[in-house]
């Protein structure tokens, strides 16, 4: 299952360090895991605990709405509160905060005079909402402003012009004009693109060497950017199988940033997959107490299933597919994915193929190409599939994900030959990605 949160620290990094860049410390690639999940890593600022974020995000939304109130004709009100709902969604999962966030920027932007206005906060959120072509309006109407502002906003702006190249396919355009954005201003922000094309096109060390070099910078470090760097390495040592590690850095998430369901999520699925499923299934049930979650819906009935609780496995599953789709209906560029994998796991292949190729359609990436190819198999289409999924391997493009799909593809046409070479390719990528228990890892681990 796929998770939109795997996505998450790198959008909440997109405002949150968005108006003060990071002087980063750099330090060897091959520092062990140990130096992150040392005591002496210490934040500098910010809410100590995930509740204290959220009062702070309240307070930040109420000043907003004052603001106004004094002025109602003015857009930059209406900015801080789309940003507050934005960064309010991306720390709780709040799907109203982030349709309020797509509401309020389209009211600041109907304010704003010609040659001014939100763009920066407006393609933020767009991007947000994979809605590329609109953040791509921004971003150019940002670039003819007569006044631009600082160093760290232009480097945003380059990196979030390599965001809808990446997201469109072109990888090297992304890649030049990330490596751009970094130069003129090594943020976290930068720092979470490039590890993201780093992880995407193969080249893991280097990924997890970008997230230490930010992670051990020792300079404006909040306990929830900290969280994000060790919940990103942590995602990538599940990637190649390592559970151990990635479970440590988890566990070293939740201390730093207490009280953040989305860590307690990526520890809940280690739970489960290494044994201990009571637990897992306690721990995902408290994050529901106080958190609609689907993704953590779907995490639960996955667990559920393993243990052979097939009818509760299905109540969540059902409920997560209604808010799915309820969601899809707002804000559909945001949740195709979602849908689509959701078609796939009840074998509703038409269903999945048309999502998928909507999901294609609004980014033509590594990613949306693989799920639209595994739509195909699903309605059993392989050589189509094989088209697809050549193409990905040719763009560099690499991941088990697409491996694993090489293989079924082959498997399906009988070339018994090649779908082995690709489910070694698999396997040598990660070990444990064909194991039952891999199926209930639903955070980080794509």
């Amino acid at each position: 299952m796929r998770s939109q949160f795997l996505k998450l620290p790198v959008l909440l990094l997109l405002m949150t360090g968005l108006f003060a860049g990071l002087a980063f410390l750099l330090r060897p690639a091959s520092e062990a895991p140990e130096t992150l999940l040392s005591a002496s890593l210490q934040p500098a600022y910010g809410p100590a605990n995930y509740g204290e974020a959220l009062e702070q995000v309240e307070r930040d939304l109420t000043l907003a709405n004052e603001r106004i109130a004094r002025a109602p004709q003015q857009w930059l009100g209406y900015e801080g509160l789309a940003l507050g709902h934005l960064i309010k969604a991306q720390l709780t999962g709040s799907f109203a905060d982030m349709n309020a966030a797509r509401q309020w920027i389209d009211t600041g932007l109907n304010l704003a005079p010609e040659g001014g206005g939100p763009a920066i906060a407006a393609s933020t959120i767009n991007l947000s909402l994979h809605r590329y072509p609109a953040a791509l309006e921004q971003i150019e109407a940002y670039g003819k402003f007569a006044v631009k502002q600082g160093t760290a906003e232009r480097a945003e702006m380059l990196a979030q012009a390599g965001d809808v190249a990446f997201y469109s396919g072109d990888y090297d355009a992304a890649l030049a004009q990330y490596n751009q954005a970094y130069a003129l201003d090594p943020s976290p922000n930068s720092t979470f693109r490039l590890a993201t094309w780093h992880k995407y096109l193969g080249e893991f060390d280097t990924a997890i060497a970008l997230y230490k070099k930010g992670a051990l910078s020792g300079r404006q470090t909040t306990p929830e950017l900290l969280a994000a760097y060790h919940l990103q390495i942590g995602a990538l040592e599940l990637q190649r199988g390592n559970w151990d590690e990635a479970a440590a850095y988890f566990e070293r998430a939740d201390e730093l940033f207490p009280g953040y369901w989305l860590a307690q999520a990526h520890q809940a699925q280690m739970l489960a997959a290494t044994g201990k499923r009571k637990r897992a299934k306690q721990m995902y049930r408290a994050i529901l107490q106080d958190n609609e979650n689907p993704d953590v819906m779907m995490a639960l009935a996955s667990v559920l299933e393993f243990e052979g609780e097939d009818t509760s496995a299905k109540t969540w599953r059902a409920k997560a597919a209604s808010l799915f789709e309820e969601r899809m209906k707002a804000l559909p560029e945001a949740y195709y994915d979602h849908g689509l994998d959701l078609a796939i796991t009840d074998g509703n292949g038409a269903l999945a193929l048309e999502l998928a190729k909507a999901n294609d359609r609004a980014r033509p990436f590594g990613d949306a190409k693989i799920a639209l190819a595994r739509a195909h198999i699903a309605n059993g289409d392989a050589a189509e599939a094989l088209t697809i999924l050549e193409q990905v391997e040719a763009s560099g493009w690499q991941s088990v994900e697409q491996y694993a799909a090489l293989a079924e593809a082959h498997a399906m046409l009988g070339n018994a030959a090649e779908s082995e070479k690709y489910e070694d390719l698999a396997l040598n990528r990660n070990p444990k990605a064909m194991t039952a228990e891999a199926d209930m890892l639903a955070f980080g681990s794509h």
